[in-house]
């Protein structure tokens, strides 16, 4: 999996399908982690012919800055919904609670 438009497409897919948090982080470190995929990729630029570096580099960065805003933005929603769900349940015990002190 070294074409980098390939790397994004499969991120991308993996970070829309994080249900969670931590299921993001992990999809967060798998690629842009100390050792993930995009990382060692820019790791591995060393190795190719001079010429190619730049391009390649540029790649790799835009790749990078794609598969993090794709995060961010899932990471949004995520929290967004688990604050939902929390105002839910404050609201749902604040109402019991209010109810109580009618007995």
């Amino acid at each position: 999996m070294s074409d980098t438009n390939e790397i994004v497409e499969v991120a991308t897919g993996e970070v829309g399908r994080a249900g969670s948090l931590a299921a993001l982080d992990a999809v967060r470190v798998k690629y842009l982690g100390k050792k993930g995929t995009l990382t060692e990729q820019l790791k591995n630029l060393g190795k190719l012919p001079a010429a190619a570096r730049p391009e390649a580099g540029r790649l790799i960065n835009v790749a990078k800055k794609d598969v993090a805003g794709a995060i961010e933005q899932r990471k949004a929603v995520l929290e967004a919904a688990q604050l939902e769900l929390d105002l839910a349940r404050a609201g749902w015990w604040a109402g019991i609670l209010s109810a109580s002190k009618l007995w």
